[in-house]
């Protein structure tokens, strides 16, 4: 090799080994970004691998000059081949693909997306390790290629950045140490683009020819130096700004995909808890239903917060968009919460759905010697951090047992409260509502002014005008229930007889007709003698049922609504009852014509088709996004394979239709020799039919190959000219052999011939088993010699 050729050749080998090092440390910065989503460093190992999958494989297309359809091809089976034991492992058999793991792969690549991003965090490593790999296989195919075969590496950051996006979209709302992976991502890039430019051959020769003495070197090389020491500060110290600004050292909720996609959870579905108010009370007075051991002192257990009211019954939302019916898979809370209490849950006689918790659950574990798996009854739970509620749709069976890390909010003061404004909370409008709730709502709040003020009069009232009775044996008559009927007759009874159930949702109505913010809370705290008890027994006796009101600042606030127990009617002893039953719902009453003297609240004041007015369904494009995004990935990959299939297609559409007779047996014995090639069978170029005939008969022996070759070259070179249906019959038993070669082998290698270029790239440069170079010329020369004869 001259000094020239070295000289020209050395500069390009080292920028393919800087680039292959930069471009690793970015797909590893990026790849970083799912650390938060994952429960250890399992996630790692499909960072690692679809990344060094990706370099090879554009090492290769680059070395070997392939188009982008066979490096898309290329990718595709890296992806079948290699996907299975660095994402699947499960589905494999001591590393190797199975047809379970073909399967899952394909099915993956379009539905892992929307799993991913629905299923709680943190992510089961063995369930959820597709994405990632996915990710940055085609993060590493792209880049490396654009950096291997484009002069400029600024293209190269395209897919990089897209990359880095497609991880933080698909991430957690918290990011993995974003101030150091933000400035190693910028110092990386721009020394890369640097050293790039460093090394550009057209550059070394405009140095070459201004190049004059050893001073002016020294001078330009310490100018150099400075710039490039310049450069990097400048990448570290705006990495560093830019990531703490941006994400607010992990602190700051981003933007994610998890937080947009409709979950697959609605309680509407469910049966309301509040329903069986009176039956726990009934049925379970004494009896344990679960103990709760740590619970802090004034903290409340949480079973159902609801505040959709239909006329019948109270129950949370069928919005799953937001408010009591965003119900999102168990994940883990916030990283940088403090001051967590542990509280420990034991199932007792308890069943249901609804998931008894405290507080603001950060992360809840299920003990593993009560239950099959902590991980099959995680992925049944789902939490809503805004009513900080939970359900379980397996079901709650005594003696399960589960911890809770939460966090207690403190109980605001009244002082803190007297000036706080009503906050800003979508609550479902109520229908069938009693007619008499608004003009009783601002006949109670006539004298009040603050908000708080207002809620208090709401509860006073009904504390101090109504009286306190479940309606059981020795107490005194009151029916269960909560709809529109039961209401009614509640608020015109004289005296006023309910129990929890019937004053909270009362005060919600109450509120909620005068454009307060409000739900009911169904669950258990201990009162009297009972309060600085732990462990915390929770049974019928001491279940509640309160009204919580958010204010500005400050959250949900709790409100009691309820007489005290020991306020029981004094005008009439209380008539036994030996076999209390439960009352049966009734329709919501008919509405009526409101009278015009009926004082009204004060956002009733709206005419009545304005307030009529269904509410405006926003299209949610988060899963039509997703699903486009699935659909697109998935054409981009099985688009190769339509490409090679339809190939084909045309290439035996224009072998069947050639227009003489001799051509189309030529052509029927190149499609046998074509799906030979395919198969990969010894076929070599050069051959006779007989001699490749022979060849495919040791290849399939029960497939009878010569007799066909031997019929073929009679066709073509005979003296008897052929018709058109003797070629149709040779196409018939042509498509026999080829049936039999392809029964004689495994299904995997069938499929894979389907798919092979084998025939369609070295078509030209072969001999089909014809005398000369071109066996449809052959035979035109043939059938031509016959005519002149």
């Amino acid at each position: 090799m001259t000094p020239a050729r070295d000289a020209r050749v050395r500069p390009r080998d080292r920028r393919t080994v800087i680039d292959l090092v930069a471009i690793i440390l970015l797909c590893g910065t990026i790849g970083w970004g799912f650390q938060p989503v994952f429960d250890g460093f399992g996630f790692l190992v499909p960072v690692g691998i679809g990344t060094a999958l990706g370099i090879a494989i554009a090492l290769l297309a680059a070395a070997r000059r392939w188009p982008l359809p066979l490096v898309t091809l290329a990718t595709i089976v890296g992806y079948f081949l290699i996907g299975a034991p660095a994402a699947l492992p499960t589905t494999t058999l001591f590393a190797i693909p199975t047809v379970d793991s073909f399967f899952a792969l394909a099915t993956g690549a379009v539905t892992a997306w929307k799993a991913f991003v629905t299923a709680g965090l943190p992510l089961d490593i063995a369930e959820h390790a597709l994405v990632p790999f996915i990710l940055m296989l085609v993060c590493a195919v792209t880049s490396t290629s654009l950096a291997l075969r484009l002069r400029s590496a600024a293209w190269t950051l395209i897919p990089l950045g897209l990359s880095a996006t497609a991880v933080a979209l698909f991430g957690a709302r918290t990011a993995a140490l974003p101030v150091y992976v933000g400035a190693g991502f910028a110092v990386v890039v721009i020394a890369w683009l640097g050293i790039r430019h460093a090394l550009d051959p057209s550059r070394h020769l405009l140095q070459a020819a201004t190049e004059t003495t050893a001073v002016h070197l020294r001078a330009v090389r310490r100018q150099r130096m400075v710039a490039s020491a310049a450069v990097l500060l400048v990448a570290l110290v705006g990495g560093s700004v830019g990531g703490a600004v941006l994400f607010d050292g992990g602190r700051t909720d981003r933007v994610v995909a998890r937080d947009h996609v409709v979950p697959p959870l609605n309680p509407y579905d469910y049966t309301s808890p509040l329903q069986s108010f009176r039956a726990y009370i009934r049925d379970h007075a004494d009896t344990a239903q679960f103990t709760v051991t740590g619970l802090p002192a004034g903290a409340r257990v949480r079973l159902a917060a609801l505040d959709a009211y239909d006329g019948l019954v109270l129950h949370a939302s069928d919005d799953v968009v937001s408010g009591s019916g965003r119900f999102l898979p168990l994940s883990a809370g916030d990283p940088e919460a403090t001051s967590l209490t542990r509280v420990d849950v034991l199932v007792g006689d308890y069943t249901g759905i609804w998931l008894p918790t405290v507080g603001a659950v950060q992360q809840l574990t299920y003990d593993g010697e009560a239950v099959p798996t902590d991980a099959s009854m995680r992925r049944s739970t789902f939490y809503n951090d805004q009513t900080q509620t939970a359900l379980n749709t397996s079901g709650l069976t005594p003696g399960v047992a589960y911890t809770l890390e939460t966090t207690i909010p403190p109980l605001p003061s009244q002082t803190s409260l007297a000036d706080a404004q009503f906050a800003s909370e979508r609550i479902p409008p109520a229908t069938n509502v009693p007619e008499d709730i608004a003009a009783l709502a601002t006949q109670a709040t006539a004298d009040a002014v603050t908000p708080l003020e207002k809620v208090e009069a709401l509860a006073g009232w009904l504390s101090s005008t109504g009286y306190f009775s479940h309606g059981l044996e020795g107490d005194a008559p009151s029916l269960s229930g909560h709809g529109a009927v039961r209401l009614h007759d509640f608020l015109s009874d004289d005296p006023m007889v309910g129990d929890d159930e019937q004053y909270a949702v009362t005060m919600m109505l109450m509120a909620t007709q005068l454009g307060i913010p409000a739900r009911v809370v169904m669950g258990w705290y201990p009162s009297g003698d009972a309060a600085g008890l732990d462990p915390f027994v929770a049974t019928g006796d001491n279940l509640h049922a309160w009204v919580e009101v958010a204010f500005a600042g400050h959250g949900w606030v709790a409100f009691d609504a309820a007489p005290p127990p020991d306020k029981v009617p004094r005008e009439s002893a209380p008539r036994p009852r030996t076999d209390p039953k439960p009352q049966v719902l009734q329709p919501p009453i008919p509405p009526q014509e409101a009278v015009d003297d009926t004082p009204t609240a004060p956002h009733d004041h709206d005419s009545g088709d304005e307030k009529e007015k269904p509410e405006e369904t926003l299209t949610d494009w988060a899963p039509i996004i997703l699903t486009a995004a699935g659909v697109g990935a998935g054409t981009v990959l099985l688009t190769p394979l339509v490409i090679v299939l339809l190939v084909k297609a045309i290439r035996r559409r224009r072998r069947q239709r050639s227009p003489s007779a001799p051509a189309r047996i030529a052509g029927g014995w190149d499609e046998i020799v074509d799906r030979a090639v395919d198969l990969r069978a010894p076929v070599h170029g050069g051959a006779t039919r007989i001699e490749t005939a022979q060849a495919l008969q040791r290849a399939f022996p029960e497939v009878a190959v010569v007799p066909l070759a031997r019929r073929a070259d009679a066709s073509i070179y005979g003296p008897v000219p052929v018709d058109a249906v003797e070629a149709a019959a040779f196409w018939q038993e042509a498509g026999r052999v080829v049936h039999g070669m392809r029964s004689s082998v495994g299904r995997g290698r069938r499929m894979r011939a389907r798919i092979s270029l084998r025939s369609v790239i070295g078509a030209r440069g072969r001999t089909r088993g014809g005398e000369g170079p071109d066996d449809d010329t052959s035979a035109r020369s043939a059938a031509a010699g016959r005519g002149r004869g």
